[in-house]
Parts: structure tokens; C-alpha cells; sequence
């Protein structure tokens, strides 16, 4: 009896664990979504500077979170997001709008990638 309680104990906190960083997971990618539509309608005014202040507030939060999403996520996968910020980034200092556009959708692409890919569902576990 003891070791059902301590196995069934295991998995509710397996669980738990898994729900609670797929939520996280979510929300920091949301939020940096939003703020890369921010971008783009910046790119489109034709808001140089003020898209590359966005893009390097984003790309210091990513830093921070990259270590975090180190833990769940392939690590090619970041590497591709960071490979994409430092183009977008260059992008928009040369202010090259097309550029900057194709690789905006490229960025926002993985990031709305990670939550479906580490979600919790049975295809995913098969």
C-alpha cells in the first residue's frame, strides 16, 4: 500500500510538473509573439530605430528564458531562434524591410513551434 501512495505520489507530481512547464512554456512564447507583431507593425511605418530597440528588449528576455527552455527544448531549436534574432537584428540596422520581414516570420514561426512541439499530448508521448 505504502508503495502504490509513493508511486501514484510520483506521477501526480510527474504531471503537475509537466502542465506547470507547459504553461510557462506558453506564456513566455506569447509574450514575446506579441511583441514581435509589435515589430513588424514598426517595420512596415518604417520605424528603424524603434524596431531595433523591440527587437534587442526581446532578444534580452529571450536570453533570459533560453536557459530555462534549455532544460525542455531541443537545443538546435535554440539555436535557431538565436541564429534568427541576430539576423532580424542586422536586418533591421541596414534597414533592409523585406529582409527583416522574411526573417521575422522565421522567428515567429519556431517560437509558435515550441508550444505545440513540447505539449502535452499522446502524440507527443508515442
Amino acid at each position: 500500500m505504502r508503495s502504490t501512495a509513493i508511486i501514484l505520489l510520483g506521477f501526480v507530481i510527474l504531471i503537475g510538473s509537466s502542465l506547470l512547464i507547459n504553461h510557462w512554456i506558453n506564456y513566455t512564447s506569447v509574450n514575446i509573439l506579441i511583441e514581435l507583431e509589435h515589430v513588424e507593425e514598426l517595420l512596415d511605418s518604417k520605424k528603424f530605430e524603434e524596431a531595433q530597440v523591440k527587437i534587442g528588449n526581446t532578444y534580452k528576455y529571450w536570453l533570459e528564458i533560453k536557459n530555462w527552455y534549455a532544460i525542455v527544448l531541443n537545443h538546435n531549436t535554440l539555436k535557431s531562434i538565436e541564429i534568427s534574432y541576430l539576423r532580424l537584428q542586422q536586418y533591421i540596422n541596414y534597414q533592409d524591410t523585406s529582409l527583416a520581414h522574411a526573417e521575422l516570420k522565421t522567428l515567429q514561426l519556431l517560437l509558435k513551434d515550441i508550444p505545440e512541439s513540447e505539449s502535452f499530448k499522446i502524440y507527443n508521448i508515442l
